[in-house]
């Protein structure tokens, strides 16, 4: 019942998107081809039979939630629709396959004396014209009403929804923080404004109205202010009655009939209010018209200094219009925290914790009825039509997924939902105007800016796609490869969850439904996708307007793809995306006569077709483009033809050479490929060439740029007064001595990320040396990269010398080259370190003074006692591989208040640790690793000043015989990893554990002296999860004590053990154990199965074991059992009947027959 509930409310609002769709569709024909006489009249007569369904749609919505009838009658209208927009995509076909876009030919192209379009097309248009002419007869039986849809209209809906200021401490749920960050702005006593407006945005039912209630109740608020008023503002921003509202809730009454018109309204709010400190809040605001905000604010002016205005909304242009304070953006919960709020509104028990709750895997959003989400649904509602199938069609992405912008928009696009402006306008520009008002309709959420600038991808709150499924109703769906969701015959749009393997086939069900619009596969796991599944997509959905057939590893796509006319990514092909098809060896023929084409992620360029040539016309294209395979393009396609120059939308081009050769014209074929000066991300990766890169310098809105595998590139152009440029590679370019050969004033104005890799030969950034040993020291006015963020320096031996970067903050990495730069940088005066910045801390003028992250790694020098004492804000630091290290840096570390992170392996000749971590009160994590020389046992003072210390890993560390005395000082340790010493025995330690109160996770491997369990286990009342692995000495069997006391574990995993693991001993005292695996470990059979009765275990996992056959019957015993796994049992066989209502996962067992 809940499902078709769903279904019913969908179906307006889907009909009157397909109308609306339709509509525009017929308007645009009509003009493209003219209204003059010789136009039949078929696609008029269409159009006002479609206009005249409209006009009762609104009145339908409003009957239908109790009319079956009504509903048929919804159903057979949708069917309709669709089937219009199929036939006038043929005509639009038709049109483009004939090649007659030229107005005339346009023109004639549908007069009775075409005789394929007035025979064949004109007669199916008047089929559908007569089927919608009899759906808009039988309206008649249901009285309809001719609405206007207004933003009035949503009014009526929402009144019983409306909000009072009083709210109860019961409702309060972590909130908290924002509450009292919102009372400090409220309360703050120096303002300079008469009256601020602090906005509070978030989606339908996130809590805004009730963080509001908080803070207008709070006995704070109501000492500050003399008045504090209350309005439900909601779609109607009538000033006139907002501020009537106002004048009653001022006076506890209503106003009189001669008291409430306009002039008396206004007059006598303006006398209560004014000069007066009053809070108001306009609750649920969604007017995005500023001259009425400000009408309204005028009125509200007279108040005292101080005064404050709180605006809740969904919209984030509405808090834009309105807000002029700091916005407060309200997101959802994560698990913990709804859990706890679903368990404080929902039940009443007093035993609550006794109740289990699990995941309800089968759930499905469709089921939810409407009386659940209606708050949400007001923001669907509240949609103009040409955006609620955008809306609808985002179910088909995974729940929490990352949406990519423009694969949304040519998805939009390829369905007809982005209609064409009256405008310049291309489509994906009017697609990304649809997608930011979704966004600041707070729809979407985690908005990710790309690196070139613009929005790149978003997400859906899980609240917002349950809303987006259920709007879709059966005609969106995503199934798995087995198909468990039933399936509508009518279903339209198709995705598919999970992953799918060589052997899937298209389940029977899903091939009755052949019209489908989408179809989207997920990336293949186990090989290319069957040719034959292939065949049977491109011959069933003969509709289809979008295929996405994954990361699939297809060869070859069949010949018949070209039958499929409404497929807008062939005969009007916009997108080719064939990212992931690493086997292609070229493109299609005549590729390069769709001019149309505004995406081609791949081009390969062939020996024999596909050349160059392709892309000459390819203009429109826009996006990413990457050309392969270079070396195939013939010497007479590098002549002085220019294929790329003009593409002006083209933002990302990457150009690849996939082969060493001996002779080339690659420099020649280098200049054909000249982009055009919009370009903003460029990478050449395997040019052989010599020459310097002539036209690089001439990209002047360049902002990422990738030099890589150019072996015989021995010089560069000038890249440093790019203004634009945020990102540098040069990454194999081992001709490459210098990076530039003169000296200039202002390098790299924008740069903020430098990478420079195995550049084996580069020796300094300035060809004369003497230059390069004075350049940009003390003497400069500004430094070099002022803005750089990150630099990488990675297997560059011969770089001695290169500019400084004082300014670097995020990450330095250098690894296997001289320290000589970072020395020199780190001498530079304060003064000349960054400009200055009102805001900066007084360690931001030193040197790299704001340096939060450093590595090095293999380094031939020794670290200098100095080299850390000005990296005041350093807060991740990593040294490896430092053979001359014998102590560290421990003058420097006494100023590393910040640090967080310390890792420390491969320094075979460092001994010790002492004067270094005493004062690293910050730190949360420490690795240590194969360190051949360090003894830590002995150490007790190093270990007491960690008191934020909660991840503790020690790998391979010959001479250590016990753990250190000091751990026990680390109260706040939660993770401890030991692995790979020898001489550690664990078995006899005690004390070292008594003061891990706080320790959840323990992992003990390669301990080959271990025997028993750590006797100071049982001083660790919250560890949880135990994993030991591969120590040949410990037998679990041999002794039940070494268990007791573990009764807080609810996780082991067992692996390689060599004794054989009994299952008595491991569960009888472990009464929380939920998740058990064993890996490689030979099963002792439980003595007593009665003792499993009583355990708690819901998750078993056996991989590897020798010997096993078939599963125990001892397993019956354990009830709470809910998932099992085996994997890799070469043995297995058999599985007892028992056992099948589990589903177990069985992987990798040869034998097993099933």
């Amino acid at each position: 019942m809940a499902e078709s509930r769903t279904i019913e409310l969908s179906g307006v609002a889907m009909a009157e998107s397909l109308l609306f769709n339709v509509a525009e569709r017929i308007d645009w024909n009509l003009v493209a081809v003219g209204i003059e006489r010789d136009v039949e009249e078929e696609p008029k007569q269409l159009q006002k039979v479609v206009s005249t369904i409209r006009a009762v749609l609104l009145d339908a919505e409003e009957r239908q939630e109790n009319n079956p009838q009504l509903r048929v009658w919804l159903e057979q209208l949708k069917d309709a629709a669709y089937d219009a927009e199929d036939l006038l995509d043929d005509f639009n076909t038709e049109i483009l396959s004939q090649g007659v876009m030229k107005r005339n030919k346009v023109r004639s192209f549908f007069t009775s004396s075409n005789q394929l379009i007035h025979g064949v097309k004109m007669g199916k248009l008047r089929k559908i014209r007569e089927r919608l002419y009899k759906i808009a007869e039988d309206r008649h039986k249901y009285v309809f009403r001719e609405l206007e849809r207004s933003d009035d209209s949503f009014v009526d809906k929402r009144n019983w929804m409306q909000a009072h200021p009083l709210v109860s401490e019961n409702e309060i749920f972590l909130r908290e923080e924002k509450k009292e960050r919102l009372i400090e702005v409220l309360l703050e006593p120096n303002v300079e404004e008469d009256v601020a407006v602090i906005p509070i945005v978030g989606i339908g039912g996130v809590g805004k109205t009730t963080l509001a209630q908080l803070v207008f109740n709070d006995a704070r608020a109501q000492t500050h202010f003399e008045l504090r008023l209350w309005v439900t503002v909601t779609d109607d921003f009538d000033i006139q009655k907002i501020s009537r509202t106002m004048l009653e809730f001022l006076r506890k009454k209503r106003l009189e009939s001669f008291e409430s018109d306009s002039y008396n309204v206004q007059s006598n709010l303006e006398k209560e209010i004014d000069g007066k400190k009053y809070l108001l809040v306009l609750d649920d605001v969604w007017n995005e018209v500023p001259e009425l905000w400000r009408s309204l604010r005028r009125r509200l002016l007279g108040g005292a200094r101080g005064s404050k205005i709180v605006v809740t909304t969904r919209k984030e242009l509405v808090a834009s219009i309105m807000g002029t304070g700091p916005v407060f953006r309200l997101e959802g919960l994560n698990w913990e925290p709804s859990f706890e709020l679903f368990k404080r509104f929902s039940f009443k028990y007093q035993d609550f914790e006794s109740i289990q709750i699990e995941p309800c895997e089968e759930f499905s959003p469709r089921r939810v009825p409407w009386r659940s989400l209606p708050n949400l649904k007001l923001s669907y509602d509240h949609l103009p039509p040409h955006l609620k199938p955008c809306f609808a069609y985002c179910s088909l992405f995974p729940k929490g997924s990352v949406i990519d912008k423009q694969t949304l928009i040519n998805l939009w696009i390829a369905q007809g939902f982005i209609l064409p402006s009256t405008g310049d306008k291309q489509l994906e520009d009017v697609g990304h105007e649809y997608f930011m008002e979704l966004v600041e309709r707070s729809l979407f959420q985690d908005v990710k800016e790309h690196e070139m600038g613009g929005v790149q991808s978003c997400k859906m709150h899980d609240l917002m796609h349950d809303l987006a499924c259920s709007v879709a109703g059966t005609e969106y769906t995503m199934v798995d490869r087995d198909l468990r969701v039933s399936v509508d015959k009518r279903v339209r749009h198709v995705s598919f969850g999970g992953t799918l393997n060589s052997s899937w086939k298209i389940p029977e069900a899903l091939l009755e439904a052949n019209a489908i619009r989408t179809f989207l596969l997920p990336a293949q796991s186990d090989g290319e996708l069957k040719k034959s599944n292939c065949k049977t997509i491109l011959s069933t959905y003969k509709l289809l307007r979008a295929l996405d057939l994954g990361d699939s590893d297809v060869k070859r796509v069949p010949p018949s793809i070209g039958k499929l006319k409404h497929l807008r990514n062939m005969i009007s092909l916009l997108h080719l995306i064939v990212d992931g098809c690493c086997r292609l060896t070229r493109m299609p023929k005549g590729l390069g006569k769709l001019a149309r084409l505004r995406t081609l992620s791949l081009f390969v360029v062939g020996k024999k077709f596909s050349g160059l040539r392709e892309l000459k016309e390819l203009n429109n294209l826009r996006g990413e483009l990457k050309i392969v395979i270079l070396e195939n393009a013939s010497s007479s396609e590098s002549k002085d033809v220019k294929y790329l120059k003009a593409k002006e939308y083209l933002q990302s081009l990457k150009l690849e050479w996939s082969i060493e050769r001996s002779e080339t014209d690659d420099d020649l074929m280098l200049k054909c490929l000249e982009p055009h000066s919009n370009l903003k991300q460029l990478c050449i990766d395997g040019f052989m060439g010599v020459e310097s890169l002539p036209w690089l310098s001439s990209l002047t809105n360049i902002v990422e740029l990738q030099l890589v595998s150019c072996i015989r590139c021995q010089s560069l152009p000038s890249l440093d007064q790019l203004p634009l440029l945020k990102i540098l590679c040069l990454e194999r370019l081992t001709a490459l001595e210098f990076i530039k050969g003169e000296e200039s004033s202002n390098i790299f104005p924008s740069l903020k990320e430098l990478y420079l890799r195995n550049c084996d030969q580069l020796m300094g950034w300035l060809k004369n040396e003497e230059l390069t040993s004075t350049a940009f020291t003390e003497q400069s006015i500004f430094p070099p990269f002022p803005h750089l963020s990150k630099l990488m320096i990675e297997n560059c031996p011969n770089l001695k010398c290169m500019p400084r970067y004082p300014s670097l903050d995020e990450q330095l990495y250098l690894c296997n080259t001289p320290l000589k730069p970072f020395l020199k940088t780190l001498e530079m005066p304060m003064t000349t370190a960054a400009p200055s910045t009102s805001f900066s801390s007084p360690s931001s003028s030193y040197p790299l003074g704001k340096l939060k992250s450093l590595f090095i790694l293999r380094i031939e020098e020794s670290l200098p006692e100095e080299c850390l004492q000005k990296l005041t804000s350093l807060q991740s630091l990593r040294i490896c591989c430092i053979p001359k290290l014998i102590n560290l840096p421990t003058k420097g570390f006494r100023n590393s208040t910040y640090l967080c992170t310390l890792d420390i392996w491969g320094c075979g000749k460092l001994k010790s640790l002492a004067g270094v971590l005493s004062n690293l009160t910050a730190l949360e994590k420490l690795t240590i690793e194969n360190c051949s020389k360090l003894d830590l046992s002995s150490d007790d003072t190093t270990w007491q000043g960690l008191k934020s210390l909660s991840s503790l890993s020690i790998t391979d560390l010959p001479k250590l015989s016990s753990l250190p005395k000091g751990i026990q000082h680390l109260t706040a340790l939660k993770k401890l990893a030991i692995e790979n010493c020898r001489l550690l025995d664990l078995s006899t330690d005690d004390l070292q554990w008594q003061g891990l109160k706080s320790l959840s996770s323990l992992s003990i491997a390669e301990l080959p002296k271990l025997t028993s369990l750590p006797k100071g286990l049982q001083h660790l009342p919250m560890l949880s999860s135990l994993t030991i692995e591969n120590c040949k000495q410990l037998d679990l069997s041999s002794d039940d004590m070494q268990w007791q006391g573990l009764e807080s574990l609810y996780f082991v995993s067992l692996l390689r053990l060599h004794h054989e693991v009994s299952l008595t001993r491991v569960l009888q005292h472990l009464a929380s154990l939920e998740e058990l695996n064993i890996i490689e470990c030979r099963v002792q059979d439980p003595s007593d199965a009665g003792i499993l009765s009583k355990v708690s275990l819901r998750m078993l996992r056996l991989y590897g074991i020798p010997g096993l056959e078939s599963l125990p019957d001892w397993l019956q015993q354990i009830t709470t059992l809910q998932k099992l796994e085996i994997s890799y049992c070469s043995d297995f066989k058999t599985l007892p009947e028992w056992m099948k209502h589990l589903n177990p996962v069985i992987k990798r067992c040869p034998q097993f027959s099933g």
